[in-house]
């Protein structure tokens, strides 16, 4: 009788004989597809943040230069119940602002102050805007406010001001006068006749254009009948009912996928940008507009 040798193979909970170099380089190959694809959408997503970051400035800053210049545009012309002498836009230059004690900045002002239409095509250019008004102590009306500040905030001293109902002073030293442009760097600037000096109101802003809304028929109602640039003005000047303005604002970033140049429209005008024959960038751009209506004219 023969005897059999019966051998039995005890597998044990755990115990792991590893992987092979072939499914190792797959599990890698794998791993790294994942990877990039994590990367990519990663990457995809923080470039769509920064875009959306810029235009977000961007609107900011074009918010802040169109009511900045609406909150001191629409009261052109402003003289309470004084019949205010002189011109409501600022049309020559240097303008005649008047040599006292009411004027801080006299010379500085006359460098900016002529409202023009400047059509020179050139980078960080556009038209720029000059206005008047009375500044007044505050009516007698509870909770009324005085108006005596121009575009820097500045307020005049009460002996610079007229008083709406008891005016005593003279409406030519009463007058203040506000202008708005932009500089050679792409800045909107002000400067007023109260203020020390030029004040910075918005960064990025390539490019302004201003038409002016004509009541030309005398229609009570005020209605515009069409809008000029200034250039093409004349003498009509004291139809004038409105004001619209454009600007073209530039992110801060340069974050477009692909360079470009593109032409937009602002107004009555076609702005290229970035300026010269077959210059691109990457920077993103947008028109925003107002129009601003003349409440005292």
């Amino acid at each position: 009788m023969m005897n059999k040798k019966i051998i039995i193979k005890i597998s044990r909970p755990g115990l792991q004989e590893g992987l092979s170099l072939i499914e190792l380089m797959i599990a890698m190959v794998i791993g790294l597809f994942l990877l990039l694809s994590i990367s990519s959408v990663y990457l995809s997503n923080l470039k769509a943040n920064n875009a959306r970051d810029q235009y977000s400035l961007l609107e900011d800053n074009a918010r802040l230069a169109l009511d900045t210049m609406s909150n001191i545009i629409e009261h052109t012309g402003y003289q309470g119940r004084l019949i205010m002498t002189g011109e409501k836009f600022i049309t020559n230059a240097p303008v005649e602002v008047p040599a006292n004690a009411c004027v801080t900045n006299n010379a500085l002002f006359n460098n900016f102050s002529n409202t023009k239409d400047d059509d020179t095509g050139t980078a960080f250019t556009g038209d720029q805007i000059g206005i008047v008004y009375l500044g007044t102590v505050a009516p007698p009306l509870a909770g009324a406010l005085p108006f005596d500040t121009d575009c820097s905030g500045t307020p005049a001293v009460n002996n610079c001001l007229v008083d709406p109902l008891n005016p005593v002073n003279a409406t030519s030293q009463s007058r203040i006068f506000n202008a708005f442009y932009l500089s050679n760097t792409g800045k909107l600037m002000c400067v007023g006749s109260v203020g020390a000096g030029e004040q910075l109101i918005a960064d990025n802003i390539e490019n302004m254009q201003i038409t002016y809304g004509l009541n030309s028929d005398g229609d009570p109602q005020g209605t515009v009948d069409q809008y000029v640039n200034a250039a093409n003005m004349a003498n009509r000047w004291g139809t004038v009912v409105s004001v619209q303005i454009a600007v073209l604002v530039r992110s801060d970033k340069a974050v477009k996928e692909v360079a470009e140049q593109k032409t937009y429209t602002l107004l009555d005008k076609q702005i290229t940008a970035p300026q010269g024959a077959g210059n691109k960038d990457r920077f993103q751009r947008a028109v925003f507009s107002t129009t601003i209506s003349l409440r005292n004219i």
